[in-house]
């Protein structure tokens, strides 16, 4: 078969075409652009709508409006510097066209169920705060310059997600991890920040893994074993200022923990790889360490002191197989001499070199003001003790008041219950201090929750809170025993099989009644 000059022509303009086509979808991919529920863009109108016209020019203003309207939104945020603090209600997702381009400075709130994503989130004394029993997820954002603490994790139930993102720069903790949370730490920078970079309460859950956590002040991971279910693997752990790890035990947190360590890097600490220690003193017990602890397939170079503390393995925390089953280089005479030379040598050059005065002068002034920030969050944070104190007081002397309520409600004689009734103005005096009470609780809990203890010291306060909870617990339950006491309207209104033998009573009376009369009317006629 044979093909006319136009037929061919035809051909190879089609051919031509689309080898055209495939070069450019080849050379310039054809995306299709995630679409949002609002937009926020920082140099927009005030009169914005939120939409990817008119976006709001606040993220703040995005929020409220989403509130407004009971939507659970995607907001996106377009490239600028947002100076503003914000609460992400519950269901609500931020994200940023840019993890460097997107700038908050502030803090942020993140409630139940919420997600931030591709930004930063700096200069705050908490920068982001989870709440208690909120889960919560961020990924691919900046945490940096906070005074306090990057990711403050309150206690409570909940699931926190941190994948991919740098806790970098900080006056204080990186991650605060409080009790009772379930964690996934995943491929994060933690970095020169002030205090430990990852600080763990007790009956934590959940993996610490492939993250980098270098140059901070204090341990990489400080994290107290009692209740912990954690796996720490395949984490390069390096140069921070104390140990790599600090396993710690307190006695009010008792309870064996399972934590197994592997598959990570643990290179020139200042003070051990592997540590194992007791801050207020106490006995773990037979078996307590050796029990909670496993170390497999580490890889420790040159930490300053040792690798493992000798105490780890004279408590049994860390035994002679499992150090076998770790590599283990450390830091000799020769090295330690090198290091102290090679320090000295750095001193001598940075004492001679030159400092440009103004830049002198600025570095001073934004010490200065980070020191007064980190002052007066240390102040705000001593108020809120007092006032966790002051509650607890007040909640006392409220559960004093019931149980002398009580008291009056039991002491009345049943006789006179019965036949009487209930003290009906005494039983609403006790419920509205009940009401009271269970606010003042719930508040304590928020406050000392929202709060970075010492140990010993959360521990007094929480036993302070579950002691007052008791208490409150033990005059709901004698308020209802007194309540459930037999009198005769109780026995009216509570009782189906009393209200039926009265109706037949009362029909009985009614129906001999009228027999009678009937009787008496026959007789007379």
């Amino acid at each position: 078969m044979f093909f006319s000059i136009k037929q061919k022509k035809l051909f190879a303009y089609m051919i031509l075409f689309w080898a055209i086509l495939a070069w450019i979808r080849l050379d310039f991919p054809i995306t299709q652009a995630k679409s949002y529920d609002l937009y926020v863009e920082k140099q927009a109108k005030s009169d914005g709508d939120g939409s990817q016209e008119k976006p709001f020019n606040s993220i703040s203003k995005a929020i409220k409006y989403a509130q407004d309207q009971k939507i659970e939104p995607e907001i996106f945020i377009r490239k600028g510097d947002y100076s503003e603090s914000i609460v992400l209600p519950r269901e609500f997702e931020l994200y940023g066209q840019d993890q460097n381009g997107v700038v908050i400075s502030g803090s942020v709130v993140l409630e139940h169920d919420t997600q931030i994503q591709d930004l930063t989130v700096q200069s705050a004394l908490k920068t982001i705060t989870i709440k208690s029993d909120a889960d919560a997820t961020i990924i691919n954002c900046t945490i940096q310059n906070f005074s306090h603490i990057g990711i403050n994790a309150q206690a409570g139930d909940g699931k926190l997600e941190v994948k991919e993102s740098k806790i970098i720069n900080g006056r204080g903790k990186g991650l605060y991890i409080q009790r009772g949370k379930d964690i996934n730490l995943s491929n994060n920078l933690v970095h020169s920040n002030q205090e430990e970079g990852i600080d763990i309460r007790s009956n934590v859950n959940g993996k610490i893994q492939n993250n980098v956590i270098k140059d901070n002040r204090e341990s990489g991971i400080e994290l107290i074993v009692g209740s912990a279910d954690l796996r720490i693997t395949g984490n390069d752990i390096e140069d921070n200022g104390s140990s790599g790890i600090a396993a710690q035990f307190y006695e009010d947190f008792d309870k064996k923990g399972d934590v197994l360590v592997a598959n990570n890097l643990i290179v020139e600490n200042h003070k051990y790889g592997f540590d194992c220690n007791r801050p207020h003193g106490g006995s773990a017990g037979s078996g307590y360490w050796d029990d909670s602890i496993e170390l497999r397939d580490n890889e420790f170079k040159k930490n300053k002191q040792k690798s493992i503390n000798n105490y780890c393995n004279l408590i049994q925390a860390v035994d002679e197989d499992e150090q076998k089953d770790n590599t283990i280089v450390e830091v000799d005479s020769q090295d330690k001499q090198t290091q102290a030379d090679q320090n000295q040598e750095s001193d001598q050059a940075n004492q001679g070199q030159a400092i440009d005065s103004d830049q002198k002068h600025e570095n001073e002034n934004d010490q200065a003001k980070m020191e007064q920030k980190i002052n007066q969050g240390r102040i705000e944070e001593s108020k809120k003790i007092k006032q966790v104190k002051s509650i607890l007081n007040k909640a006392d002397q409220i559960n004093q008041e019931i149980n002398n309520q009580n008291r009056l409600l039991i002491e009345q004689p049943k006789f006179n219950q019965f036949f009487l009734g209930q003290d009906l103005d005494k039983i609403k005096i006790v419920k509205k201090h009940i009401k009271t009470n269970q606010a003042l609780l719930e508040q304590t809990n928020f406050l000392i929750s929202d709060i970075v203890l010492e140990p010993e010291e959360d521990i007094m306060l929480r036993q302070a809170l579950h002691q007052q909870e008791q208490s409150l617990d033990q005059s709901k339950k004698t308020l209802a025993q007194y309540q459930q006491r037999l009198t005769l309207g109780g026995l009216l209104n509570n009782s189906p099989v009393i209200q039926l033998i009265i109706i037949i009573i009362i029909f009985s009376v009614f129906g001999y009644l009228i027999f009678k009369k009937k009787l008496r009317f026959k007789k007379n006629h």
